[in-house]
């Protein structure tokens, strides 16, 4: 896919770009997480500095509407999916992985 997405959205911009691009795909692929869960699926040194750096880009990414807080899970909304497809080499086909992740989240809607 041409990286023409990023200049559409901006949350694929600036210097934060990269761990955007880490949370939405890692909840894609894995379904709600908390933020330690998330924090454990990234490869780096220092995972308490890490982990405060995510915190902040999941309450940004939140108040963007691109992710849901329920109960201590983290979950994409419906902008953060079309996001996450987005910013895909190989688009993914649905799973019944997303099935159970719409019913989880339709409970606190």
């Amino acid at each position: 896919m041409v990286k023409s997405y990023k200049k559409l959205i901006g949350i694929f911009q600036g210097k934060q770009a990269k761990h955007n691009i880490e949370i939405l795909s890692i909840l894609y692929d894995n379904g709600p997480l908390t933020a330690w869960e998330i924090t454990g699926k990234i490869q780096k040194v220092g995972k308490q500095s890490l982990h405060a750096t995510l915190n902040k880009r999941l309450r940004s990414l939140e108040k963007k509407e691109y992710l849901k807080k329920a109960e201590k899970k983290w979950c994409l909304t419906f902008k953060g999916i079309i996001a996450a497809i987005l910013i895909q080499k190989t688009p993914k086909p649905f799973s019944n992985k997303w099935a159970d992740l719409i019913d989880f989240f339709t409970k606190f809607i």
